[in-house]
């Protein structure tokens, strides 16, 4: 046991600067062939950036330019660290929800929302989701990422995006909605419609519309930026605020400070479990993503480089006033489409970013605050997938029933609530398919070669008197009672009696102390019926323990055979030797 841990220990440690910062070792032996491209598709990405980071820090409550914080060093850290060459990282819709519904009520003091508390906890929250992240990362614990099947990611991703479109409802109509669950706030936008703003609701609607037509017309021209020039053009031009329209107003430019946030024990404790549920769906969005990206362009990646990468990004993140960050699908879109190549892409793309932070802040405070709701409603409105959602159905009926689940999760309990559901359905999942495999009685047949599910094959048929049994699955203390009451539910249904039960052991992989047992129990219930054990096809450490327990010597030597078809001609041959 020490042995085994410290050989896991060791295999840990970094070997090379490929190790450590994957995207680092291939700038430091770059193919210059590639520099063209990869510096369109940075300048492109942190232009496209800039609107996007701004209307997320709106929408997780915070100064727009928190923003540009969390595109800046975490963009250029996450390129340095990580192991996908097209893949983005920045503010998303997703966790800037869940940073405004998480902070809110522990950023109350006195009954009164404190601006500078908020800001410190958002940054705390980056800073313990990044490091949980980072430690999964270099305990290799990427694995974990394959607990979220599709159905419930693709539910919970569509009731996310509902959630944040009407989160909007107050910028685009030009009232206070202070409500964060959907359904709360489609009724306090309802209550508040009288009191709209009429020039507020018209210039969102033109700005909305403009938005969609770009998307569609010209989708290769990111509809976010055409929405931050037109919006900063009316503001320039006209004066908005006489016409009660919201604007960004002063903000300050300049590089974020470096210091740690500003909380204590107590808020980390707190923030524990939302760090932790983040961390979750930010590595489910992430591995999805550079899998992709990875798949398309023929190459590997490592996923616990990436989560090190993500850890590392939100880390530095906290350290510089930034909230919580993940994956970017549309900044990763255009990042490929416009020809990036190297982590070299989004390194530049942080530089343009930290231009503008350093240079053209004041340029955007007349920009009017519907414009962010704008684009971040267009943004919301790209994770809407109904049609895949729909498309489950080939699978099986049960898959969209998960995603609907998780959907309404969302809708009903909250971003947050929604995540918890997330998670209990995929945990749930994972253990009914894990107690209730699927089984099959086997047959043999002219059509096909070896034995198959008479079920599926109406020709298939064993011998009479030898029934043979699969059992789909690992077999341990989940499953282990389901696996002998079904064996002997298709015992006692054989039709003549069962003489023989040939349990087919290849999907045996893993057996513990339960199945054991469990085995000891139906080969005395067998025996009292009549009929003999036996066991085909089980793998080399499965038979060790066999040997070690005492149920080889239980069930017979004998009784064990390589294949279905030599224990079909032992059934064959029982009588020629007695046995």
């Amino acid at each position: 046991m020490a042995q085994s841990v410290t050989r896991y220990l060791t295999a840990l440690l970094p070997r090379s600067l490929v190790d450590i910062a994957p995207g680092a070792a291939t700038i430091r032996r770059y193919d210059r062939s590639l520099l063209r491209g990869d510096l369109i598709a940075g300048t492109t990405v942190g232009l496209v950036a800039v609107p996007s980071s701004l209307a997320m820090a709106e929408l997780a409550g915070l100064p727009v330019v928190y923003g540009l914080y969390g595109t800046l060093f975490p963009l250029a850290v996450y390129g340095l660290l990580a192991t996908s060459r097209q893949h983005v990282i920045g503010p998303d819709a997703t966790l800037a929800s869940l940073t405004a519904v998480t902070i809110g009520p522990l950023a109350v003091v006195n009954g009164v929302a404190d601006p500078a508390r908020f800001a410190a906890l958002a940054a705390g929250l980056a800073l313990l989701m990044g490091a949980l992240l980072f430690l999964a990362g270099t305990l290799r614990l990427g694995f974990v990422s394959e607990f979220f099947g599709k159905p419930v990611l693709l539910g919970y991703i569509n009731g996310v995006a509902l959630t944040v479109i009407a989160s909007q409802f107050g910028k685009l109509l030009g009232v206070d909605i202070d409500a964060t669950d959907f359904f709360a706030i489609l009724r306090e936008a309802v209550r508040e419609a009288e009191e709209a703003n009429g020039a507020t609701v018209l210039l969102s609607g033109l700005l909305l519309m403009l938005g969609l037509a770009v998307r569609r017309v010209l989708p290769i021209v990111p509809a976010s930026l055409v929405v931050l020039g037109v919006g900063l053009l009316l503001g320039w031009l006209a004066e908005l605020e006489d016409r009660d329209i919201t604007i960004v107003g002063e903000v300050e430019g300049g590089l974020p400070p470096v210091a740690v946030p500003n909380v204590g024990i107590g808020d980390y404790v707190d923030l524990l479990l939302p760090a932790a549920a983040f961390a979750l769906v930010a590595l489910a969005d992430t591995i999805a993503t550079v899998r992709t990206f990875a798949q398309a362009h023929g190459y590997q990646i490592d996923a616990n480089r990436e989560l090190t990468a993500l850890g590392g990004a939100n880390l530095i993140g906290g350290l510089t006033s930034a909230f919580p960050v993940s994956s970017s699908n549309s900044r990763s879109a255009v990042n490929d489409a416009t020809g990036a190549r190297s982590q070299l892409a989004v390194v530049a793309a942080a530089v343009v970013v930290a231009i503008f932070v350093l240079f053209a802040m004041p340029l955007i405070e007349p920009l009017p605050k519907a414009a962010l709701g704008v684009i971040i409603v267009i943004a919301a409105l790209g994770l809407i997938n109904v049609r895949s959602v729909w498309r489950l159905r080939r699978v099986r009926t049960a898959e969209v029933v998960l995603a609907a689940a998780a959907f309404l999760g969302v809708l009903l309990l909250g971003v947050i609530g929604g995540v918890g559901v997330a998670i209990a359905l995929s945990i749930g999942v994972f253990l009914y398919r894990s107690a209730r495999p699927h089984d099959a009685v086997l047959g043999e047949t002219s059509d096909a070669d070896g034995y198959h599910d008479v079920d599926r094959w109406p020709t298939a048929q064993a011998e009479p008197g030898l029934v043979v049994y699969r059992f789909d699955a690992a077999l341990f203390f989940v499953n282990a009672e389901y696996f002998r009451l079904r064996a002997l539910a298709v015992v006692d249904a054989a039709n003549p009696p069962a003489e023989w039960l040939v349990v087919n052991a290849e999907s045996f992989t893993y057996i513990d102390s339960t199945a054991v047992d469990v085995l000891r129990q139906l080969h005395g219930e067998l025996a009292a019926r009549g009929t003999r054990l036996c066991i085909a096809r089980l793998k080399g450490r499965q038979r060790e323990i066999f040997a070690e327990t005492g149920l080889t010597a239980l069930i017979g030597p004998e009784s064990f055979f390589p294949t279905i078809r030599s224990s079909a001609a032992a059934f064959g041959r029982r009588h020629e030797g007695g046995s």
